[in-house]
């Protein structure tokens, strides 16, 4: 039989959704033609990424608080979104589907 081991946890990590990094947002996801990315701070560069991690689109020197990317040329499927922002970076999933 076995015996429980009791855990202590000293630090907890973590992402919160509520932080003081203020707030990004992707959307629609799943995205056909258009996706709109809206941010709390501004806007720095974005970084559109395929699921196995190969770079397909940057984009720098954006300076705003909200960005429209052109999504009909992507192929259906898992992309990741890495959003630098004046207050942090942020990591998102995006989903484009054909319809």
């Amino acid at each position: 039989a076995m015996t429980p081991y009791p855990l202590h946890l000293q630090y907890l990590t973590g992402i919160e959704g509520n932080d003081n990094f203020g707030s990004v947002f992707v959307y629609p996801n799943p995205v056909t033609n258009e996706l709109q990315i809206r941010s709390d701070n501004k806007i720095l560069s974005v970084t559109l990424s395929g699921a196995s991690g190969n770079c397909i689109q940057i984009l720098s020197n954006i300076s705003g608080y909200t960005l429209m990317i052109n999504t009909r040329n992507l192929v259906s499927g898992i992309y990741i979104l890495k959003i630098e922002t004046s207050r942090g970076t942020f990591i998102r999933k995006l989903i484009k589907s054909t319809s």
